[in-house]
């Protein structure tokens, strides 16, 4: 049985092609067991905020008006991946702080893995602001794989980061755990071992 069924695919906005998706179709095609894959957004309008002139209703409109349109892009570029060996769903949610409703979906789902593309940040941006990869790697409570292009190399790599200078015995539980799932991830996906 795969250690990875229940699949959390976080959607890159800015772009159509969805490399993080990609990856997670391949995964769940490589499982044992019928896999889920979950492609989730979180969104938030900072208009919103200003619409203070318009009745809860109308904001409410407003708000579910753009969690459908994000749903139907996410559908129509999500076309192209899924096929019917897995089971698929899309999901949108209308928070502020991506990095906090990706981890409160991870605990709703139970999602056993977190798969998101991401991109070089800049020097003066990755100072100023913390980009929601790093929270994800400090707080995610499920393993969580970043990918930065669409195609999975054959013999690709694969890194974990663990701390092996630590001497506390739950963290080296946590590294025996995390180079477990590693080489597993490699010869489920036909990665080499460095």
């Amino acid at each position: 049985m795969s250690i990875y069924s229940k699949i959390l695919v976080v959607a890159d906005i800015n772009h159509d092609d969805q490399p993080a998706l990609a990856r997670a179709i391949k995964l769940a095609s490589k499982s044992q067991s019928r896999s889920r894959v979950v492609f989730f957004l979180s969104i938030y309008d900072f208009s919103y905020d200003m619409t203070s002139m318009l009745s809860m209703d109308e904001r409410d409109a407003m708000r579910r008006g753009v969690i459908h349109q994000r749903e139907q892009w996410m559908r129509k570029i999500a076309a192209n991946y899924i096929d019917d060996s897995f089971d698929f769903e899309v999901k949108v949610v209308w928070h502020n702080r991506p990095y906090e409703a990706i981890i409160a979906e991870v605990y709703a789902g139970e999602h056993d893995i977190v798969i998101k593309g991401t991109r070089k940040h800049d020097v003066l941006e990755s100072v100023i602001f913390t980009p929601t990869d790093w929270h994800l790697l400090r707080k995610c409570p499920a393993p969580v794989l970043l990918v930065k292009n669409t195609q999975w190399p054959e013999n690709a790599s694969i890194l974990a980061s663990v701390h092996v200078g630590s001497e506390n015995e739950t963290h080296i539980d946590l590294n025996d755990r995390m180079v477990d799932q590693l080489k597993s991830l490699t010869d489920r996906l036909g990665g080499s071992h460095i």
